[in-house]
């Protein structure tokens, strides 16, 4: 969503946004991350969103903005629609795999 949500001048900065587990990448001005457990009591596992970093330095003054430009949020309000639902396939994921790797 965050990527829909992104100015499309050149693309570097929809280009820009991405996931992972553990950090983000080394550069990346925007971070969040959203957490899942299989059952209450186990850990967790953790995805992390990112945007920025190399030709789409400016992302941090798209969301934000500047003294002379008002912001332009993409990165946390499309965070913030999709994490119920990346929450919810992420635990579902977490409890497949452990159905699948336990024989349950």
């Amino acid at each position: 969503m965050m990527k829909r949500f992104a100015p499309k001048k050149t693309g570097r900065l929809a280009a820009s946004i991405g996931y992972g587990f553990g950090e983000a990448p080394k550069g990346a001005s925007l971070s969040t991350a959203a957490n899942a457990r299989a059952a209450k009591g186990e850990t967790g596992l953790s995805v992390t969103m990112y945007a920025g970093g190399g030709e789409a330095f400016y992302a941090r003054f798209q969301e934000f903005g500047t003294v002379d430009m008002s912001a332009n949020p993409f990165f946390y309000p499309g965070f913030r629609f999709g994490k119920k639902r990346a929450k919810a396939r992420l635990g579902r994921a977490i409890r497949n795999g452990a159905k699948k790797a336990f024989g349950k």
